[in-house]
């Protein structure tokens, strides 16, 4: 019986011992790879003549223009570019 429980043991922890979720492709971590993806992302962006600008709105004015675009189904970003043609 002894026998039986030790080679049982091994391989009923080697089922559930296993990690769950994806398996890991990238040999970096996974905020290392969000910083470079950001990163590249920047160098498309300005290699395609866009600018990052940044501004501080209130929440109400933000909402406004949420409402906005999604009733002409476009993005903030698009309805904020429309209004400064």
């Amino acid at each position: 019986m002894q026998n039986r429980t030790q080679i049982v043991s091994p391989l009923i922890c080697s089922q559930a011992c296993q990690k769950v979720g994806r398996p890991r492709t990238n040999p970096l971590s996974r905020e290392q790879q969000i910083r470079i993806n950001k990163r590249n992302q920047l160098k498309r962006d300005r290699s395609s003549g866009l600018r990052r600008v940044e501004l501080k709105l209130h929440s109400d004015l933000v909402q406004r223009l949420e409402d906005e675009a999604s009733q002409r189904n476009i993005t903030r970003g698009q309805l904020i570019e429309y209004i400064f043609k």
